[in-house]
């Protein structure tokens, strides 16, 4: 599922009330045994990324003024796409972080 914010600093607080409906939402459908993790972010890598940030059963927003920084404690293998074999790629071209 993907939802469209744009504007003020209020939409932020809207957002983070639909993640928290949306995780609700499936622990009341679905029970406990099912955790969920929702990422909210300007685009869909970064909501990808954000929803990797708190696992398990974590909310995660990041707005553009938290970027790049909130970024820099990643690893290569967090975002998206990017798996054990990639990242041996990326060492052997001298690229780490």
């Amino acid at each position: 599922m993907s939802c469209r914010l744009l504007g003020a600093d209020g939409e932020y607080a809207r957002a983070l009330q639909l993640g928290k409906a949306v995780k609700n939402a499936i622990k009341t459908r679905v029970g406990i045994a099912l955790r969920s993790s929702v990422g909210l972010a300007p685009n869909r890598l970064l909501a990808k990324v954000a929803s990797n940030m708190q696992k398990p059963d974590g909310l995660t927003l990041i707005r553009p003024t938290d970027l790049p920084d909130c970024l820099h404690q990643l690893e290569l293998t967090d975002l998206p796409g990017i798996g054990k074999q990639m990242e041996k790629r990326f060492h052997r071209a001298g690229i780490f972080t």
